[in-house]
């Protein structure tokens, strides 16, 4: 569907190929991007892709995030750096897991669809927070300086 395939053709099926060639790339980024693809699940099952509010055990497990990421310095920084983003990653891929399988439940009851509606949007809600805590972490700079002092 890339546009310059259809360049010899009329300007309706350019146009088409165009449009066809943004909406494939569009998916393409949505797929590559955790909290993206999280919204287009919710979002294709027809459920609220709304902010909600973190379970205790997701702010606790954030805020764990939060005060490792500010107390990364020293000549060490590099590797704790390292050692947060796997475990960032191992969280974020773990909420997926969870919202994978409540959207995937099968149709059936209004409470089990309601229970599974439930659980996507708050897996959705942990992606996010912990995307947006990975992409904080991603943003540092902990490369040390010749003296072993890292720069925020």
């Amino acid at each position: 569907m890339h546009p310059d395939r259809f360049a010899g053709h009329g300007a309706v099926a350019r146009r088409h190929a165009l449009a066809q060639s943004v909406a494939i790339n569009d998916a393409a980024r949505a797929l590559q991007d955790p909290r993206r693809r999280a919204e287009a699940m919710l979002t294709h099952r027809g459920w609220s892709t709304a902010w909600r509010h973190l379970t205790a055990a997701d702010q606790l497990r954030l805020h764990e995030y939060r005060s490792a990421i500010n107390e990364l310095r020293g000549s060490d920084a590099h590797t704790e750096r390292q050692a947060l983003e796997q475990a960032i990653v191992h969280d974020i891929e773990a909420a997926q897991d969870v919202l994978f399988e409540a959207v995937n439940t099968p149709l059936g009851d209004t409470q089990t669809q309601a229970d599974a509606q439930a659980t996507a949007q708050a897996a959705l809600a942990c992606v996010r927070a912990l995307r947006t805590a990975f992409d904080e972490l991603t943003a540092l700079d902990t490369t040390p300086d010749r003296a072993g002092r890292v720069r925020k």
